[in-house]
């Protein structure tokens, strides 16, 4: 009787949406949660080093959290459009940040307040995605006037306009070794691009409807992306050869993110779920709980086994420690306690806006 009533409880509590561990092993919960009224989180996202957060928000400003302490360290206001993506300068001194203005603000962060000293103009319309290349020296921004853009970090020279999407591009990240390029969008195109001159690469029909994120393996040998048709798909480097396709969502995807080991990858959609998935065998390894709206965002740490999601409309910052997963991997101690950024001197994704019902269809429905 007890192993009966311990099975009918597992089913209730799993009926009620608790996260369910579907192999025991892994698991993750809320650590704990912040963030600052007014400011609904459209992206977030960490730096390289783990010890700061970078969020933009419906009130037109963006926010640099300090990791450990959950407390703001930088707010940066003054755009005249709210900003959908952001990205730090590989060395951290600066903060680059594009959204509904149409082109790329550049952030010294060394000033208090920290203040614009670059823009980066051209785009005809909203920018919606934007990566800076691992040796720091290019800026790639995807917008929603179909163009991917690369642009000189220093000089603020565009290098190429790069013309393969006949829709928005929704997503761009360089590959690990920055010589390739990946973008995404709303054609369900993915296309890769060769920095050093700019040609595509190979370009591919990869799914039914808009690609809303892509993300490289850590190693640079696999491409993941995710969209319209509830899909995530693995693949291939560089010649875009399918080789695994994660189902498991009830709705669209929009946001992946790779563990730094690349054995793990962790997603999260309208349908309210954020789910790890075993890469190899394209497993769900657990699902949590439904969360309060769409999830927009997930971001794995680079330096612990933390990760971060946000959710449509919502002003909160949810921070998870991840169980179960290969600690070596995170072999980088975070200072967040006494690292600061600059005192002296890293999909973007179609994010939603966070009015209300009418937003969300402008934004968030294919057309």
């Amino acid at each position: 009787m007890k192993m009966r009533l311990n099975l009918f409880t597992v089913i209730v509590i799993s009926l009620w949406g608790i996260t369910s561990n579907l192999t025991g092993q892994y698991n993750f919960n809320v650590k704990r949660t912040f963030g600052e009224a007014n400011h609904r989180i459209v992206f977030a996202s960490y730096n390289s080093e783990g010890n700061y957060i970078v969020t933009t928000g419906s009130d037109s400003s963006i926010i640099i959290w300090n990791t450990e302490r959950k407390t703001i360290y930088r707010t940066l206001s003054g755009l005249d459009a709210r900003a959908d993506a952001a990205v730090f300068s590989v060395d951290n001194a600066f903060l680059l940040s594009g959204g509904k203005d149409n082109k790329v603000s550049m952030w010294d962060l060394s000033t208090m307040p920290p203040k614009i000293i670059k823009t980066f103009e051209g785009h005809t319309g909203p920018v919606k995605s934007l990566d800076v290349s691992p040796n720091g020296k290019y800026l790639a921004t995807g917008s929603a006037d179909g163009s991917v853009r690369i642009w000189n970090l220093h000089s603020t020279n565009l290098e190429y306009e790069l013309k393969g999407h006949s829709k928005e591009v929704n997503a761009v990240v360089y590959s690990p070794n920055g010589r390739t390029l990946a973008s995404g969008g709303a054609d369900g195109v993915i296309v890769l691009w060769g920095t050093g001159n700019g040609n595509k690469v190979i370009s591919k029909k990869g799914h039914k409807g808009w690609i809303r994120d892509v993300e490289f393996s850590p190693d640079g040998n696999f491409l993941a992306s995710c969209g319209d048709d509830k899909l995530i798909k693995k693949w291939q480097v560089p010649d875009l050869k399918e080789s695994g396709t994660f189902a498991g969502h009830k709705d669209w995807i929009q946001t992946i993110d790779f563990s730094p080991d690349g054995k793990t990858l962790i997603s999260g959609g309208r349908d309210k779920l954020i789910i790890l998935w075993d890469v190899a065998t394209q497993k769900v390894l657990i699902k949590s709980e439904k969360q309060e709206q769409i999830v927009t965002t997930v971001d794995i740490s680079p330096v612990r086994s933390d990760f971060i999601s946000s959710c449509f409309g919502s002003e909160s910052l949810e921070t998870w420690v991840l169980s179960g997963l290969d600690e070596s991997q995170w072999n980088i101690e975070a200072s967040a306690s006494t690292s600061k950024l600059a005192t002296n001197h890293r999909t973007q994704k179609d994010q939603p806006k966070v009015s209300q019902e009418l937003s969300m269809i402008e934004l968030f429905t294919p057309v």
